[in-house]
């Protein structure tokens, strides 16, 4: 079984307001790694190096860093992101108290701060940047003058000996920790960015693509109609072939009526605004709007059904094309199954086709890619579907292999809603 898989990616944003975006993920992941790392200190010191410091309240203060970065995990990430700038202040302000109580200005992991201030210049504005900036310079003066004696760093002011050394191996860690955290971030942002322009330039060249099909929809949709009345003229007044032959005609004129409308359906899509939607009225839209082919179409959903939030236009337009492909490869019904967890919704419309090959799989979502006979279809259903789900934040996958059938799950967040 081959499997191809595209993650969501944000949508096309500004420059700083996409670092934005995408450094609060980023930002509880470092979070996470900090209160492990602060908890591994800690119970070094109390076995080995300083079993005097006051750990009752340093545990009290990665605890409370912790259930912060719960908090922010769990939260909505649209609204997050204006908390940015104060959790680095809260985190400015722990990192603050810890080092007090751990010998202050002494205490080698002071460039810490340093991080707090890199994270601001590429997640917060100019202004959040030097607030960030002052706080950390204040925050480092204060400890001059409050904080907790420590014996392990006093060396440090030029008395020989082991303290020295330990300060001096504190600093070399310090220093490692720093440039790993600011490395690592710094380096995943500028990836996601990358993704983020890619996607862009997607969205663009599909923009293009739908102005242009709105255009020639509008253009021939009096041609087209001009056919669709001559061809009924021509079905009512004869009979045998020549009526057959006009119903084909005004068939095949209402397929290119509908290959116009898919192509230009994503040009409006963007305006689509997000809301509540039940499951089930999602998947009688479909089994409607598949008229004679609806009752190919069968359903598993949970109990009880989820809602998921999101723009109804977009998630009707991508679950169609879905069905629409499974249909065309299988002559058995098409299932479509929904999955939930805490998180996400997963939609998969599985089909009894003939699957496809791990060569035909990698191009699948590639535009204008098709296996389907000439005139059959416009090779951009996948294309347009993937699209979709990067912009609602979730991801497609397909599943496949040959004499298999396939398996095209859509994931979404529950509060999916377009970007940009």
């Amino acid at each position: 079984m081959v499997e191809s898989e595209q993650s969501g990616a944000p949508a096309a944003l500004p420059r700083a307001d996409a670092a934005r975006g995408l450094a609060l993920p980023l930002l509880v992941q470092l979070r996470w790694l900090l209160v492990a790392g602060e908890s591994g200190l800690l119970m070094l010191a109390a076995s080995w190096l300083a079993p005097t410091l006051p750990y009752t309240p340093m545990w009290a203060i990665v605890a409370l860093q912790g259930l912060s970065n719960l908090a922010l995990a769990r939260g909505e990430p649209r609204l997050l992101e204006r908390w940015l700038p104060a959790v680095l202040v809260l985190d400015t302000v722990l990192l603050t108290g810890l080092l007090a109580l751990s010998g202050g200005p002494h205490n080698p992991f002071t460039a810490l701060y340093v991080v707090h201030v890199a994270l601001a210049a590429v997640a917060v504005t100019a202004r959040g940047t030097a607030g960030i900036a002052a706080l950390s310079a204040a925050s480092y003066g204060a400890l001059f003058y409050w904080h907790v004696p420590q014996p392990l760093w006093q060396g440090a002011s030029g008395h020989a000996g082991t303290h020295v050394e330990a300060h001096l191996v504190g600093m070399w860690l310090a220093l490692a920790v720093v440039a790993a955290v600011i490395a690592f971030f710094i380096a995943r942002l500028t990836q996601q960015l990358a993704e983020a322009r890619a996607l862009a330039e997607r969205n663009e060249r599909l923009a293009s693509l739908t102005t242009l099909a709105a255009g020639t929809a509008h253009e021939l949709g009096s041609p087209l109609g001009t056919i669709a009345v001559a061809a009924r003229e021509i079905e009512r007044g004869s009979a045998g072939p020549v009526r057959d032959d006009a119903r084909l005609i005004r068939d095949e004129v209402q397929r290119c009526r509908e290959i116009l409308d898919r192509m230009s359906g994503s040009a409006s899509e963007a305006e689509d605004t997000s809301r509540a939607l039940r499951i089930e009225d999602v998947v009688a839209e479909l089994q409607a709007a598949l008229g004679a082919d609806g009752p190919r179409l069968h359903t598993r959903l949970p109990t009880p059904p989820p809602l998921l939030f999101a723009p109804p236009r977009a998630i009707h337009q991508a679950l169609l094309a879905l069905v629409r492909n499974a249909l065309d490869v299988s002559s058995e019904p098409v299932e479509l199954r929904v999955s939930q967890s805490d998180a996400q919704i997963a939609i998969t419309v599985s089909d009894r086709g003939t699957g496809m090959s791990q060569e035909v799989l990698a191009h699948a979502e590639e535009p204008f890619f098709t296996t389907k006979e000439p005139g059959q279809g416009t090779g951009l259903g996948l294309y347009v579907v993937r699209l979709i789900a990067e912009r609602l934040g979730g991801s497609l996958r397909l599943r496949s292999a040959q004499g298999q059938g396939t398996d095209a799950t859509l994931s979404l967040p529950r509060r999916a809603a377009v970007s940009g």
